[in-house]
């Protein structure tokens, strides 16, 4: 047996440095999975607020067909919430914003037939309040009164 294979049995175990880059290893590996759960987390939030404020603009349509009457939903950016009929407010997920309404007065007022007054299309941007690079544009076209939306690329 040679003394390089004598040392080698002796070694126990895994020196200072070794320890060091597999903590280093580590760390980078977790700051990557933290970056990507947080950017989920975010990603989760405005697809449900999205989802919230497409459902509310079909459930007042809806109603407006049902009763035969004028129905309005009132987008109040100052408070992040939506007013139907100037009455039921449904707050907003704090970590999304509402910016660039393009909605005559903020308000959409859905006539009897179902459709926009004015029949315009109107846009309303949802964006992240950490990360305004991060949004979607809720289109609503106002001859049926329907919405969509797409994210925005900024």
């Amino acid at each position: 047996m040679t003394n390089l294979e004598k040392n080698r049995k002796n070694e126990k175990g895994m020196t200072y440095i070794e320890l060091m880059i597999v903590a280093t290893v580590i760390g980078i590996i977790m700051t990557f999975a933290v970056l990507l759960i947080r950017g989920n987390i975010q990603s989760t939030k405005i697809n449900s607020t999205v989802g919230i404020i497409k459902n509310q603009i079909r459930m007042v349509r809806a109603e407006a067909i049902h009763q035969g009457s004028t129905q309005t939903i009132r987008f109040d950016q100052s408070r992040n919430r939506l007013i139907i009929n100037g009455t039921d407010e449904i707050p907003l997920s704090r970590e999304v914003k509402m910016a660039n309404i393009n909605i005559n007065n903020s308000t959409l007022t859905f006539t009897s037939r179902g459709n926009c007054a004015g029949n315009r299309l109107e846009t309303l941007d949802l964006l992240t309040t950490d990360n305004e690079n991060v949004g979607y544009r809720i289109r609503i076209i106002g001859a049926t009164g329907t919405p969509d939306s797409f994210p925005l690329h900024r």
